[in-house]
């Protein structure tokens, strides 16, 4: 991969198999990342999406591959147990336009994947188990009622 630093963040360029989700969590660690946003399109030769099945609470995996292009890709860094994590959904099209989309777990650079990650330094974005959900979710300092 290559990496610009911008003031407000880095702009990303994975090459042609290169794994994008893996390849994240390396550059925030190294980055020391503790916070951040994630937008990103591109293409890919291989993917693992996944849709959250609430009654079960686990996965559904669906592995995709075949060359698709990356339409959208939108999601988060935070840690969890100290480790960044990111969070990402994927929207991805395939040759006859016909569109995938879901969690992604893995994700090979096709052509390419230019990322930008908007960073926010100093501001220390957690993940906790949340048991009723069970998934690994935001946890905010507080709490807001809108009927006041």
């Amino acid at each position: 991969m290559t990496v610009l630093d911008l003031p407000d963040g880095f702009l990303i360029r994975f090459h042609r198999g290169e794994e994008v989700f893996s390849g994240l969590v390396a550059f925030a660690k190294r980055s020391g990342i503790t916070a951040a946003w994630v937008n990103a399109l591109g293409a890919m030769s291989s993917a693992e999406l996944g849709y959250w099945d609430a009654e079960d609470q686990q996965y559904v995996r669906l592995p995709v591959e075949e060359e698709v292009e990356v339409a959208a890709l939108v999601g988060n860094i935070a840690r969890f147990e100290g480790e960044p994590i990111p969070h990402l959904h994927a929207t991805l099209t395939r040759r006859d336009f016909s569109a995938l989309g879901g969690h992604l777990f893995k994700g090979v650079a096709g052509a390419t994947v230019e990322v930008y990650v908007r960073n926010y330094p100093g501001t220390g974005l957690i993940r906790a188990r949340d048991a009723a959900i069970g998934l690994n979710l935001w946890s905010l300092p507080r709490e807001f009622h809108p009927e006041g």
